[in-house]
């Protein structure tokens, strides 16, 4: 995880320099971070537990999962209908999430200055990506969708807020 740190400060330096730059490697960083990071053996281990624990059934929503984890029924279907998909593959699961709350984020922000957007991610490297991507993957797609939802509010966009 130190590595990670040094990562961010690596990034930030070169956010003075060119912000999309940064941003390309910040992205492909994080990427490549939560593919390797090993088992942290705290929380981590209840959410690769509920990953791998997703099937299929034959009604309506198709997928399940055996969970150990206090989390939205949203995040469980997400959860198991990932590990039917990526064939339970954890790391390769917290990499794509990572990759879909971006593309979220993306549309959040679709109104705002493209500098504030790369800007927003490198602000968000080293406690919010570790925490969210890492510590409690369950937490990330959330706090996109009420990024989106409240930066389609602010924009007077109700109906897609909602």
């Amino acid at each position: 995880m130190d590595d990670f740190y040094f990562f961010t400060i690596f990034i930030a330096l070169l956010s003075f320099g060119s912000r999309k730059l940064s941003f390309v490697f910040s992205i492909v960083g994080v990427f490549i971070f939560l593919s390797i990071l090993p088992d942290t053996g705290f929380d981590y281990s209840r959410y690769e537990a509920t990953f791998e624990g997703g099937y299929l059934i034959d009604s309506f929503p198709f997928f399940k999962t055996h969970s150990t984890i206090d989390a939205e029924p949203l995040y469980l279907w997400y959860n198991a209908f990932m590990s039917f998909v990526l064939n339970k593959n954890f790391q390769l699961f917290l990499s794509f999430n990572f990759l879909v709350c971006v593309f979220i984020s993306k549309f959040a922000f679709k109104e705002v200055s493209i500098t504030n957007f790369y800007l927003f991610w490198i602000f968000l490297l080293p406690v919010i990506i570790p925490t969210i991507f890492y510590y409690s993957p369950r937490s990330s797609i959330s706090f996109f969708l009420i990024l989106f939802a409240f930066m389609k509010f602010i924009r007077g966009n109700y109906v897609l807020a909602i």
